[in-house]
């Protein structure tokens, strides 16, 4: 398993896992579903420990306790990955809560508790629809669980890779990824590239002849 103190290497395996473009733009879709049915699921059976709930305002509605940790544990983590997009994941996380209070108060815990499920199993079929079919690799969480926290920060990288966020630290991740490929896809790169660079030096010969 990768060191959590290396931000390159987490982003990179899990790159590794989604290269197929269609694969990305389900997770890029898929991530924040999940993330928000996790949080509804929270808010369905809500937080009733009176050392935590006396921290906020009265009426305050809390998720669970269980999805309070793993929340905290999730932006702490994106903040030391990468601070900008674990600031950005915050105000995300924040404005989820807020729309899953108000599904909450208008349609009750029943109805939010179904909608959750709804969002939570279809977000994750479809992404290991996209794994099986256009990756046709296997989710990463399957060899190593802790890749489920850096998922959120990963697909706002990819967005923000496409107006220019951190050129040289996407290319680190795209130059560390190639270790975490298979054997079978590392050798086809290689014999891509020795090809390549066999075609270079046909041309160049015939210049020369």
């Amino acid at each position: 398993m990768v060191m959590i103190v290396n931000s390159v290497e987490q982003y990179a395996e899990y790159a590794s896992y989604h290269r197929n473009m269609v694969n990305v733009i389900i997770h890029i879709i898929a991530v924040p579903i999940i993330v928000f049915s996790s949080l509804l699921l929270g808010l369905s059976f809500p937080c009733n420990i009176a050392s935590i709930t006396s921290l906020f305002p009265s009426g305050t509605v809390l998720p669970n306790i269980v999805v309070l940790i793993l929340g905290a544990y999730l932006i702490g983590l994106s903040l030391f990955l990468e601070p900008f997009l674990g600031a950005v994941l915050a105000f995300e996380l924040w404005a989820m809560y807020t729309v899953g209070v108000n599904i909450l108060t208008t349609y009750g815990y029943n109805t939010t508790l179904y909608i959750a499920l709804g969002l939570f199993l279809a977000s994750w079929i479809v992404q290991f629809f996209g794994h099986g079919v256009h990756e046709k690799r296997a989710p990463a969480l399957l060899t190593n669980i802790f890749q489920i926290f850096v998922a959120p920060t990963f697909v706002l990288l990819e967005l923000f890779g496409h107006f220019g966020y951190r050129p040289e630290f996407q290319k680190k991740i795209r130059n560390s990824l190639v270790k975490y490929l298979p054997k079978n896809n590392i050798n086809n790169n290689n014999n891509n590239n020795n090809n390549n660079n066999n075609s270079v030096a046909k041309k160049r010969s015939s210049k020369h002849a």
